[in-house]
């Protein structure tokens, strides 16, 4: 029941994901210009001064990159979780299913984190969503690890 429960769940974050790089990719086609405006908002009142410091260094001068990251990182990391989760969900699964997972939810909890240290102090609903998805994929990456892993490794020792 449990693994039903967390799998249910890593379904709905994939989609999440899915859907705002979906977004980002094909329709709104995030360009590093507009990721300068959005990061220079981040930063303007960013209580966090190494986070401020990171988004008008680092994060401006290197925008281009980071808006290809985050929209595929996004779409990628959405995809894996989703189809990882029907796969398994149906009996189905292929090889590395859940090694990808982990790093699909390694990669969705490291954005979310750094979204939540960008813009939590914009509004109460950026920092709550942030953080509640954060913690959601470090509960589901250490759900992978300790109790799905050693699962696989059972199954051979058996076989």
């Amino acid at each position: 029941m449990e693994k039903k429960l967390l799998i249910l769940i890593q379904g709905i974050v994939g989609y999440e994901w899915l859907k705002s790089g979906f977004e980002k990719v094909f329709i709104e086609k995030m360009s590093g210009e507009e990721l300068v405006k959005t990061l220079g908002a981040f930063a303007s009142k960013n209580p966090i001064e190494f986070y401020k410091n990171f988004l008008n260094s680092f994060a401006t001068s290197n925008a281009s990159i980071f808006a290809f990251l985050v929209s595929w990182g996004e779409l990628l990391s959405g995809l894996v979780l989703l189809i990882s989760a029907v796969l398994i969900w149906l009996g189905k699964e292929i090889r590395f299913t859940k090694e990808l997972s982990i790093l699909a939810l390694a990669v969705g909890a490291f954005m979310n984190l750094n979204f939540w240290l960008a813009a939590k102090w914009m509004n109460p609903a950026v920092d709550s969503a942030n953080f509640i998805m954060f913690v959601i994929q470090i509960v589901l990456l250490v759900a992978w690890i300790k109790v799905f892993l050693p699962v696989r490794s059972a199954e051979k020792a058996t076989a």
